[in-house]
């Protein structure tokens, strides 16, 4: 069984875009939404590392390489930035999948 997203991609996309000019913020919108701001976070996270691709829900889990997460962790424990900055670095969508 698919996930369905709770909001669209071109709604997720506007939010994003906003926030990153200026014109709004992930506070606001999320109080708009009636969500919690780290969810409009993660979305403008997304949106910075993977690009609009970020904001597409998937249907599926995606799998990473063995080269990916072995740099990802030996990032992390060497100190050389937070979850979220390795995650970015990396393409992966989700600190807790380093966090795991």
């Amino acid at each position: 069984m698919g996930r369905k997203a709770k909001f669209s991609f071109e709604t997720r996309l506007d939010i994003v875009l906003r926030c990153l000019k200026g014109q709004t913020t992930a506070n606001h919108e999320a109080k708009v939404l009636g969500i919690n701001r780290s969810r409009v976070s993660e979305w403008i996270s997304l949106y910075q590392s993977l690009g609009e691709d970020g904001l597409i829900t998937t249907s599926k889990n995606i799998a990473y390489s063995t080269d990916i997460k072995t740099n990802a962790v030996l990032d992390y424990l060497s100190g050389k930035g937070s979850y979220a900055t390795i995650c970015r670095k990396y393409g992966i969508r989700s600190s807790r999948q380093l966090r795991n």
